[in-house]
């Protein structure tokens, strides 16, 4: 008998995985990715767009990010934008691009993004123990109606936490790639 419970939230435990790993690929590291500032809010005709709808982005080399607006009277908006951000970013106006250099972090900094991580990989854990509990409370609910047999429910709740493991397993592993690279200079 196929476990019908997880094949309904299958897809709930794979978003959650993705959302972690967007969320992640946002935290910086010592590394220059365009991820880090495309979608830095900018003021641009009155209205407020993510970089990446206003400009090409691009990384030249591993410290630095090239921008150039595709339309350069907002050239000043995305570089007041870039330095209000949370990133700790010195964007330098080129002429009709910004170029930012990405400075090695220090051993404080690299400590306060690893805990970052850590917070945001346990948000991703308690999402999965919200996905598991909705299940097992309809495997329970099942059991107590009547529609599901003893043996079928606790193969099925057995099956739920073996999915719910290697779901950890993964963001695990994600969070700690995250902090290697954070932490490689």
């Amino acid at each position: 008998m196929a476990n019908r419970y997880l094949d309904a939230h299958a897809q709930e435990f794979s978003a959650i995985l993705a959302h972690l790993e967007k969320e992640l690929s946002s935290v910086r590291s010592g590394r220059a990715r365009s991820v880090l500032v495309e979608n830095i809010k900018v003021d641009a005709y009155g209205t407020l767009m993510p970089m990446l709808q206003v400009a090409n982005i691009s990384v030249p080399d591993s410290r630095q990010i090239l921008i150039q607006p595709w339309d350069p009277t907002i050239i000043h908006n995305i570089e007041k934008a870039i330095s209000d951000s949370s990133l700790s970013l010195t964007p330098t106006v080129d002429g009709d691009k910004i170029r930012i250099s990405i400075p090695s972090l220090t051993e404080e900094r690299m400590d306060e993004l690893c805990k970052v991580v850590r917070e945001k990989a346990e948000e991703s854990k308690v999402s999965v123990r919200h996905v598991r509990e909705s299940i097992k409370e309809g495997i329970e609910k099942d059991f107590k109606n009547k529609t599901l047999r003893e043996d079928d429910k606790f193969k099925f709740i057995e099956e739920l936490d073996k999915m719910v493991l290697e779901t950890n397993l993964k963001i695990k592993n994600m969070g700690d790639g995250k902090e290697g690279e954070i932490r490689t200079v």
